[in-house]
């Protein structure tokens, strides 16, 4: 009997041309409101569109879940969702190389980042992941913003016996070569310690300076951009060699085409940033070019405080995808 009934109901699906939806999950630990959140979800219109409704794209934000990107890259590994977003520094564990893309003033402006990104260089990066770890494939590169420096008191950027907060090891290390001294706290633990005065500043983009309300504490934010990592949206290739040659080919263009969208969101919803930030008081402090490459050369070039130079430390052994990147910056 049960036999026949599935029969029955395979007859009318047959019949009626009834076709189920692919869902694909894609994991995210930003808010909603992130500007990379929300191009996700114009990701996810996309494909529903270019597909005919045939591929769905769920995306679960603010680590529901999975609650790190540690676990969202493991998560992809295995094959348990189909997408996720991840920083520079979580995907470098996929790809050492990627490290290099936080090296400090490596990028000269906005435009040598994306110059490189959109170039030979920044598809090497997204092949050597797949090259690294067969299964994670590199669909694109998200604008995640410039990090700067925030500081409770108006100076120059002359770190000597301050206390900075950093997330990032190299980014530490950037601070002990300013002279100064830096420590990780979480994110949600750094106004308290600007606000007490444990901390004389703090490693921020703009969105985050806003977002978590450290101007508050910290109101002169000195803008070098020493950090213009890019975050990278990756898939699992075990997910996309299960699906068709045309809905594969759909996925990987209609991510082409969030890249772009990302990218004019971020640098929207960052000029509205920096219009409260203005009204609320907040002094910018802004680094000539000339200044800039004095910090590069100097992350470049200077040993006394570190032993090694900054960029032997953190790319010494991919100085030939460094000198690539500098090629570009000749033109910027």
């Amino acid at each position: 009997m049960a036999r026949r009934l599935i029969a029955c109901l395979l007859g009318l699906l047959c019949l009626t041309g009834t076709v189920y939806a692919q869902t694909l999950r894609f994991a995210e630990t930003l808010q909603s409101s992130d500007p990379r959140v929300k191009a996700e979800m114009e990701f996810a219109r996309l494909l529903e569109e270019r597909t005919q409704g045939r591929v769905q794209l769920e995306i679960y934000p603010a680590g529901t879940l999975y609650g790190t990107e540690e676990g969202i890259l493991e998560a992809l590994s295995k094959g348990d969702i189909a997408l996720g977003r991840v920083s520079t520094q979580t995907a470098s564990s996929a790809a050492p190389e990627l490290r290099i893309l936080q090296l400090p003033y490596l990028f000269k402006n906005r435009e040598h980042l994306w110059s490189v990104l959109d170039g030979a260089v920044g598809q090497e990066f997204l092949d050597r992941i797949s090259a690294n770890r067969p299964e994670l494939t590199g669909l694109c590169y998200f604008d995640a913003g410039a990090e700067h420096f925030a500081l409770r008191e108006k100076r120059t950027l002359a770190l000597e016996g301050l206390m900075i907060s950093a997330a990032r090891e190299i980014t530490k290390d950037l601070v002990v070569l300013l002279g100064g001294t830096a420590m990780h706290v979480g994110r949600h633990e750094v106004y308290a310690g600007l606000a007490q005065g444990v901390f004389a500043g703090a490693a921020e983009t703009l969105w985050n300076y806003w977002d978590t309300g450290d101007y508050d504490a910290a109101p002169v934010l000195i803008e070098d951009a020493h950090d213009m990592a890019p975050d990278l949206v990756l898939a699992s290739e075990l997910v996309l060699e299960g699906m068709s040659p045309e809905d594969r080919a759909l996925v990987e263009q209609a991510a082409f085409e969030m890249e772009a969208w990302e990218r004019e969101a971020w640098q929207s919803a960052e000029k509205e940033c920096r219009r409260k930030l203005e009204k609320a008081g907040v002094s910018f402090i802004a680094l000539s070019q000339e200044r800039r490459q004095e910090l590069f050369s100097q992350a470049l070039h200077d040993t006394d405080r570190l032993g090694e130079s900054l960029y032997d430390r953190w790319g010494g052994e991919w100085m030939d995808l460094v000198a690539q990147v500098l090629l570009v910056r000749e033109e910027y």
